[in-house]
């Protein structure tokens, strides 16, 4: 399962207003190469964004969104590659200065190691910081 955003165009005027004017819209994608059979997964993927009520979850984060947000405006590719290559006795990798700069965990394998580590992955990768 893929999570898409749909967002607002003025990013950084979010974080000079009010965070209120965000809102988060989920939808599920496949690869049809990858989903087989009947559409089940689909099914099972939608129902989970229903019953966990993910896009409810989310919209009560927005502030840390909106952070988020600013940061990757912020802390663009040539940077973070500074950071690795002039700090390389703190930074072991490309990863460890994205987990510092948004402050949370966004490894696959890493996800269940702090709270928001999901929601924190998914806006990182929508805004291209990973």
């Amino acid at each position: 399962m893929e999570i898409c955003y749909i967002w607002i165009q003025d990013y950084l005027g979010l974080w000079s207003q009010s965070d209120q004017d965000l809102d988060f819209n989920i939808s599920v994608l496949f690869n049809k190469g990858l989903v087989k059979g009947d559409g089940t997964f689909i099914c099972k993927a939608t129902r989970n964004l229903r019953d966990l009520r993910i896009i409810e979850l989310y919209n009560t984060h927005k502030d840390y969104v909106v952070e988020l947000i600013a940061k990757e405006q912020a802390y663009k590719e040539d940077y973070i590659y500074s950071l690795y290559t002039q700090f390389p006795h703190i930074f072991h990798s490309r990863e460890d200065v994205t987990r510092f700069l948004t402050g949370n965990y966004v490894a696959l394998d890493e996800l269940s190691m702090r709270p928001l580590a999901k929601l924190t992955r998914d806006i990182s990768q929508e805004f291209g910081m990973l």
